[in-house]
C-alpha cells in the first residue's frame, strides 16, 4: 500500500469518522455498482433517483463541512509550527538578514556615488563639447585662447568608463577649433581688406572733390571747402591720417584756385547788351588768340599686384601716394587744357 493510501486511510477513519469510514464507502459502492444502467424515462426510478441525490448532497455537505473545520484546526496549528520553527533559527537567520539587508543598501549607496560621480565627469566632457558653439563667430584671437585652454585640459582623471570618450571629445573639439580659427581669420583678412578699399575710397573722394567741381560756380566751390574744413579725420575712416590731411590740404588748396577762377569767370561775364559788344576791339579773322599746349604725361603702368600691396603696409601706401598725384596731375591737366582753350 502506498503512503498516499496510508494518509487516505488515516484521514477516513481519524478526521471523517462521524461522516464516512472505510465500510461506508464500500457498502455505497455495492449498492450502487456503476456497471448498472438506470432508466430515468421510467417513474419509479427518477423518483428513486431524487432520493438518492438529496442523500448524497447531505453526505457531501457534511464532509465539506468537517474538511472547513478541520482545515482551521490545520492552519493554526501550521502558524504555530512555523513560528517554532522560525524562532530556533531567528539566533543565526536574523543577524543575517541584518547584514544581507545592510550589504544591500551599502551597494546601493556604493552605486549612486558612482553614478553621480560619472555624470560628473560626463558633464565635464559635455564641458569640453561647449566649446565649439561657444566660439562659432568669434575672432580668430577668442578661438585662439580657446584652443590653448582645451590643450591645457588633463583627462587623466577620467574614469576608465570614460576616459576613451574623454581624449576623442578633446581631440575632435581642437580639430574643430582649429576649422574654426581659420575661418575666422578668413573674415578677418576680407575684412581688413575691405576697410582698406573703403579708406582709399575715403581718400579718394577728397582726392576727387576739386575734379568734381570743375567749372563749377564760386558758391558751390565755397561750399565743398567749408565741407572739407568741417571733415573729421580719424583712423578708422581714412587709415593714415597723415595723409588724409594732407589730402584735405592739396583739395583745398586746389579748391581755393578753382574758386578764384570761378570769380574772374563769373567777374568777366559779357554785357548782355550791344552797346557792350561795340567797345570790344575787332579781331583780325585769321588772328588766333589762343595758345598751344602740348601737354605729355606717361602714366605709371608697373603697379604691384594686389596681393603684393596687400602683404607689405609700406607698399600699399606709395601706391597710394603715387595714385594721388597722378590724380593732381590729371587734374592739372585738364585745368590747363581749359585755360587754353
Amino acid at each position: 500500500m502506498s503512503s498516499n493510501n496510508l494518509v487516505n486511510a488515516d484521514v477516513l477513519s481519524i478526521v471523517f469518522q462521524n461522516q464516512i469510514t472505510e465500510e461506508k464507502l464500500k457498502e455505497l459502492e455495492e449498492k450502487y455498482p456503476a456497471d448498472i444502467v438506470y432508466n430515468m424515462k421510467d417513474d419509479e426510478q427518477f423518483k428513486e433517483a431524487r432520493k438518492i441525490r438529496t442523500e448524497r448532497n447531505k453526505l457531501t455537505e457534511a464532509i465539506n463541512k468537517r474538511r472547513i473545520e478541520v482545515g482551521k484546526d490545520v492552519k493554526s496549528k501550521g502558524d504555530d509550527l512555523i513560528a517554532r520553527v522560525e524562532k530556533i533559527y531567528s539566533v543565526i537567520v536574523k543577524p543575517f538578514e541584518a547584514e544581507d539587508a545592510a550589504r544591500k543598501k551599502e551597494a546601493d549607496r556604493i552605486a549612486a556615488e558612482r553614478e553621480a560621480f560619472l555624470n560628473s565627469q560626463r558633464d565635464e566632457i559635455q564641458a569640453i563639447r561647449n566649446f565649439v558653439p561657444d566660439c562659432a563667430n568669434k575672432s580668430s584671437g577668442v578661438i585662439a585662447d580657446c584652443i590653448e585652454a582645451v590643450s591645457t585640459i588633463e583627462v587623466d582623471h577620467f574614469d576608465p568608463e570614460l576616459i576613451h570618450e574623454a581624449l576623442k571629445v578633446k581631440d575632435d573639439v581642437t580639430t574643430a577649433l582649429y576649422n574654426l580659427r581659420e575661418d575666422a581669420l578668413k573674415r578677418e583678412r576680407l575684412a581688413e581688406q575691405q576697410k582698406e578699399a573703403d579708406q582709399r575710397d575715403a581718400l579718394s573722394r577728397i582726392s576727387n572733390t576739386p575734379m568734381a567741381l570743375f567749372n563749377s560756380s564760386s558758391d558751390e566751390i565755397k561750399a565743398a571747402i567749408a565741407a572739407l574744413d568741417a571733415t573729421v579725420i580719424n583712423e578708422d575712416t581714412y587709415g593714415d591720417i597723415s595723409a588724409a590731411k594732407q589730402a584735405v590740404h592739396n583739395a583745398t588748396s586746389q579748391l581755393n584756385q578753382l574758386l578764384d577762377m570761378a570769380k574772374a569767370r563769373e567777374a568777366a561775364q559779357p554785357p548782355t547788351t550791344k552797346a557792350a559788344n561795340d567797345d570790344q576791339p575787332e579781331l583780325a579773322a585769321d588772328e588766333d588768340t589762343s595758345e598751344s599746349f602740348d601737354i605729355k604725361y606717361e602714366r605709371f603702368t608697373g603697379w604691384p599686384s594686389h596681393a603684393s600691396r596687400t602683404q607689405s603696409h609700406e607698399l600699399e601706401t606709395v601706391c597710394c601716394k603715387l595714385e594721388e598725384a597722378e590724380k593732381h596731375i590729371e587734374f592739372l591737366e585738364e585745368m590747363l587744357c581749359q585755360q587754353a582753350a
